[in-house]
């Protein structure tokens, strides 16, 4: 028997760079991009990886003349593996110019992103859109105004 090694998706972020190969995963790369296995002669186990679903989900960059938070003009291609939820995210209320979108806006957001307000978080392909918070704040601002 042989410890072959294989590629391995990342959550939300596709198959990296590695190679396949014969013999051990690389020191701190076991299970993150690479994946040990045991093979023999009748059954190698170093095929190839699903790459899992794919969805879309917005970049957010931080406007330094604005001093705000924006989407940007195309969504990018996510990838998750079968069995995982659709998430995108995007700044939350709370994120300043040196918080760091993760996964270019795709996955969800850490519980303590999400409890600093710092992140938030849907999950529907292209969710995290700025134009999906205008349909959520326009209604409640006219709601405002007819109570007036």
């Amino acid at each position: 028997k042989a410890v072959v090694s294989t590629q391995s998706t990342g959550e939300y972020t596709g198959l990296d760079t590695a190679k396949y190969g014969c013999g051990s995963c690389t020191i701190g790369t076991e299970g993150i991009t690479c994946v040990s296995c045991e093979a023999n002669e009748d059954a190698p186990c170093n095929g190839a990886v699903s790459t899992g679903k794919t969805f879309k989900c917005f970049p957010y960059a931080f406007n330094t003349t604005t001093k705000a938070w924006e989407a940007g003009s195309e969504a990018g291609t996510c990838i998750a593996n079968e069995d995982t939820s659709i998430a995108c995210n995007k700044p939350g209320e709370s994120a300043d110019q040196d918080y760091v979108v993760p996964h270019s806006g795709c996955g969800p957001c850490t519980a303590e992103a999400i409890s600093a307000n710092t992140c938030v978080q849907c999950e529907e392909d292209s969710c995290n859109s700025a134009a999906a918070l205008s349909f959520v704040i326009l209604p409640l601002i006219a709601a405002f105004f007819n109570l007036v």
